[in-house]
Formats: structure tokens, C-alpha cells, sequence
């Protein structure tokens, strides 16, 4: 709006007419870009409900992967714990075994002593029966101390060998 406007001159002042006509022009103007500037606001108005929109979609698209990510988590964590109890529970069972077989192992050092120790008597009981009646007086007697003691001791490797199984 920088360009000059030039109105004839009348008697009382500027031509009326050209005066009128420079006003009408103007309001054209003015209206005309009172309209495109409502038009333009009313674009931006639009645009910025669709942004608005979008950023809502976005916001909740934002909620739902968090809740989701909060549910897999949350099974991933018990999936964990779980597994962890398991395995807590085989070292548990495991250690158990391992008493049992330390036990078991006890039980067979103790059958080999008593294997050996029978096998001790066994010797000693056939050179007493290679003694003449003489030599001891009371072989017989011995003899049967002897029967007695290995009857006791097989009855005790017996009941050992039932706990080794």
C-alpha cells in the first residue's frame, strides 16, 4: 500500500467520485483478504485438528506397546522366577542324591571291613580245624564260638546288603 493515489482535484477539495471509487477498491481488497486470510486460518485450523488427532493416535499407540511391553515383561519375569525355582529344586534334589550316595558309599567301605574281616575268620576257622584235638583242649568249643560269630556276622552282611539296594 505504498503507491501514491493521486484524486483530481474539484472545487471544495478531491473529486468525490475518485474518492468513492478508491474506498470501494479498498473495502474489495480488504474483504477479499479478510477472506483469504479466514480461509487460511480455518486451513490451519483443520490441519491442526489432524495433527491433534494424529498425536493422540500416536500417544495411545505409545500406551498400548508400554502396557504391552509391561505384560511381556512381567511373563518374562515369572517365566524367570519359575525357572529359577526349578533349578533350585534339581540342586536341592541333586544334593540329596549326594548325601544318599555318601551314605551309600559309607555302607559299602563298611561291607568291605566286614568282607575282609570275615574272610579273616574264615582263615582262622580252617587252620583250627587242621589242629590236632589235642592242641586245643577245647577245639570244639571254639569251633562253635566261631559258626556262631560267622552265623551273626553273614546275617549282618546280609542286612547290609539289603540297605546297599
Amino acid at each position: 500500500m505504498s503507491k501514491s493515489v493521486y484524486f483530481r482535484t474539484s472545487l471544495g477539495g478531491y473529486n468525490r467520485q475518485d474518492v468513492n471509487e478508491y474506498l470501494i477498491a479498498r473495502s474489495r481488497e480488504h474483504t477479499e483478504a479478510l477472506n483469504q486470510k479466514n480461509e487460511h486460518i480455518h486451513q490451519l485450523e483443520q490441519e491442526l485438528e489432524l495433527s491433534r488427532q494424529e498425536a493422540a493416535k500416536a500417544a495411545q499407540g505409545v500406551k498400548e506397546g508400554l502396557q504391552s511391553c509391561a505384560r511381556d515383561t512381567q511373563n518374562a519375569l515369572s517365566q524367570l522366577e519359575s525357572a529359577v525355582e526349578q533349578v533350585l529344586g534339581a540342586l536341592s534334589q541333586a544334593d540329596a542324591e549326594q548325601k544318599k550316595h555318601a551314605a551309600y558309599m559309607e555302607k559299602a567301605a563298611k561291607y568291605d571291613r566286614l568282607a575282609s574281616t570275615l574272610s579273616d575268620i574264615l582263615q582262622v576257622d580252617a587252620k583250627a580245624e587242621d589242629l590236632p584235638e589235642t592242641a586245643v583242649p577245647d577245639r570244639t568249643s571254639l569251633l562253635e564260638q566261631v559258626r556262631t560269630a560267622l552265623q551273626g556276622t553273614g546275617a549282618r552282611v546280609q542286612e547290609l546288603l539289603e540297605q546297599l539296594k
